[in-house]
């Protein structure tokens, strides 16, 4: 398949998971991606929940979402600009690495669904 560039992508990623000793973790966001060619890829933030998160996790989960899904493009060739939404921060059950990993295989999944093929 030739390379989608323009093609759009919207959507979910919501995981919980509960563990002893500090695994539990809370992630949720929405997506709305358009695909571009590989130099171009930007992110933007909305809707953040709570209003007033700590910075740190703000920040922390922030560049671990950029960082999956750069690493999900990556292997494509591609690159995106993509709008995240209605990202939740949980107070207690916070794991910025689980941000990370969830939008790399959620954008990655899309992908091969949409039959695009990796470098």
């Amino acid at each position: 398949m030739s390379t989608p560039v323009g093609a759009s992508f919207t959507f979910k990623v919501k995981h919980s998971a509960q563990g002893a000793s500090g695994g539990s973790y809370y992630v949720r966001f929405d997506v709305q991606a358009t695909l571009c060619p590989s130099h171009e890829f930007d992110v933007a933030f909305a809707s953040i929940y709570p209003n007033d998160p700590d910075p740190s996790d703000l920040d922390a989960a922030k560049n671990a979402i950029v960082s999956g899904f750069r690493d999900a493009l990556a292997a494509y060739g591609l690159g995106a600009t993509i709008e995240v939404t209605n990202l939740t921060l949980h107070p207690v059950d916070f794991n910025p690495v689980k941000y990370g990993y969830w939008a790399c295989y959620h954008l990655s999944q899309r992908l091969a669904e949409a039959g695009v093929s990796k470098e």
